[in-house]
């Protein structure tokens, strides 16, 4: 009996599975998994997270996070300030140079920052208001038209220090929890772990202080 179209393709190799197909289409090499790999397949290099200086985030409550420094992250660059975060997915640049964050260290929930880089004309206002940036990863080689200079170079031109590598989940619930808490930023080496959070203890509160007099601008606008 005569065996259907597809059948005889099958028998012919030329099917799904056959030995003719698979010349045709060879498997696809497994991914190295040494390497890591962006959301996109490409393979970022290993320098990319451990060529900057290590870092520090020192908090009132005395809990240490570790990480890389990025931003401004010569040896001993520092700041300190109340720890908040910020869920956004997007809009890193308008939070960072958001007037409401000013005295304050920003984390954010996002899982990436960086990746669309730094516009010239998507800020809140003219320069950066946070003390510090944390993230979980930052993303150094930005892809976007509008992008003028990486969100690293951007921060490192601001003077502003940054940590990336750090547990923002862990984070974020300890601050959900217990509400935010002073804390200190550091790059680099430098004093203990118990001398940082002795540093954070010290800080001065932000209740009671006049705030809106430092972002308030001193001239009328024309």
């Amino acid at each position: 009996r005569r065996l259907p179209p597809v059948l005889r393709r099958v028998e012919r190799g030329k099917g799904t599975g056959g030995p003719a197909n698979a010349q045709r289409h060879p498997a696809a090499k497994p991914p190295n998994l040494s390497k890591p790999v962006d959301r996109c397949g490409t393979m970022r290099p290993l320098m990319e997270q451990t060529s900057f200086p290590l870092g520090r985030l020192a908090l009132e409550d005395g809990t240490v996070f570790r990480g890389r420094a990025f931003g401004a992250c010569s040896d001993g660059t520092h700041a300190g300030g109340e720890v908040v975060f910020n869920t956004a997915m997007t809009g890193y640049q308008e939070a960072l140079t958001d007037p409401s964050y000013t005295g304050q260290i920003l984390t954010m929930t996002a899982s990436e920052v960086g990746n669309y880089g730094v516009a010239a004309d998507d800020g809140e206002s003219p320069a950066v208001a946070v003390k510090a940036f944390i993230v979980r990863e930052a993303v150094h080689q930005p892809s976007n038209y509008r992008s003028v200079v990486s969100l690293d170079q951007w921060l490192r031109k601001a003077g502003v220090p940054a940590l990336q590598g750090i547990d923002t989940r862990a984070l974020v619930r300890k601050l959900r929890t217990q509400g935010a808490l002073r804390g200190v930023v550091w790059a680099g080496e430098g004093p203990t772990d118990e001398e940082l959070v002795a540093k954070a203890k010290a800080l001065p509160s932000m209740a009671g202080q006049n705030l809106a007099g430092c972002v308030s601008p001193t001239t009328s606008s024309k």
